[in-house]
């Protein structure tokens, strides 16, 4: 059973509440025609919905399979080479 805080993460830019005017810009950038992604750094205090606003920009451009998810004391050289390679090969749903 996943725990409370990933049950009630929030799954949609309307159920993300707070920092408004950084989801705003982040969201204009993610809805740019042409747009093809790009990578983000997102920092600031805990609880702040980082790893929610990054989760939901994710989903918009790729499946749940092709999402590799770090914290920051995990983010190190090794295991961002061993992402990259990962995500390498393409899914059969086709995403981006």
């Amino acid at each position: 059973m996943p725990s409370l805080h990933e049950r009630y993460k929030p799954q949609t830019w309307t159920e993300l509440k707070g920092q408004d005017k950084a989801i705003g810009k982040l969201r204009r950038i993610l809805d740019r025609p042409g747009f093809t992604g790009d990578a983000f750094l997102i920092s600031g205090p805990s609880g702040t919905g980082k790893s929610s606003a990054a989760l939901l920009a994710a989903r918009q451009y790729c499946d749940d399979f092709d999402i590799i998810r770090f914290d920051a004391d995990q983010c190190v050289v090794d295991k961002v080479r061993e992402a990259a390679n990962m995500l390498q090969y393409s899914t059969f749903t086709g995403g981006f």
